[in-house]
C-alpha cells in the first residue's frame, strides 16, 4: 500500500534554503545545478522553496555538486523540533550577502578583525531600529 504523502515541513523549508544559498555562493544558477543532477531547473525551484522534499539520495547529489557535506543541510534542533538558525540564513539571502561574504573571505586575517571591529562600532552608535525617534 503506497503511503500518504506528507506536506513539506520546517525541515524541508531549511534544507532547501541552504541548497540555494550554496548555489548562490558558487554563482551556479539553477538551470546548472539541475543538469549535474539530472532534475529540471523547475524542480530546483521546488527543493529551494521547500515545496517538494529533498531525498537522501538526491541530497547527496546536491552536495557533491556543491563541493559540500551532506551533513550541512541539517542544523541543530530546537527542543520544539524545529531548525534554528533561519534568522541567520534569510540574512544570508539578502542581496549582497554572498557577494559580500566571498569578498571577506579574501581577505587577510588582520583585515577581517579590523572591518567586523568597524562594522560593530557602527552598529554600536546606531540607536536600535525599534528604538522610539
Amino acid at each position: 500500500m503506497p503511503s500518504k504523502r506528507t506536506r513539506a515541513n520546517e525541515v524541508d523549508v531549511r534544507v532547501g534554503q541552504i541548497i540555494r544559498t550554496l548555489r548562490l555562493a558558487l554563482n551556479m544558477s539553477q538551470t546548472d545545478l539541475g543538469r549535474k543532477i539530472g532534475v529540471t531547473f523547475q524542480q530546483i525551484q521546488k527543493y529551494e522553496k521547500g515545496s517538494n522534499r529533498c531525498a537522501a539520495g538526491r541530497m547527496s547529489e546536491i552536495a557533491r555538486v556543491l563541493n559540500v557535506d551532506p551533513g550541512c543541510f541539517f542544523g541543530p534542533v530546537s527542543e520544539t523540533g524545529g531548525v534554528s538558525g533561519g534568522e541567520t540564513l534569510a540574512r544570508l539571502q539578502s542581496p549582497h550577502a554572498v557577494r559580500l561574504l566571498a569578498a571577506f573571505d579574501l581577505l587577510p586575517d588582520d583585515d577581517k578583525a579590523a572591518i567586523v571591529r568597524l562594522i560593530v562600532a557602527m552598529n554600536n552608535s546606531r540607536p536600535p531600529r525599534n528604538a522610539p525617534r
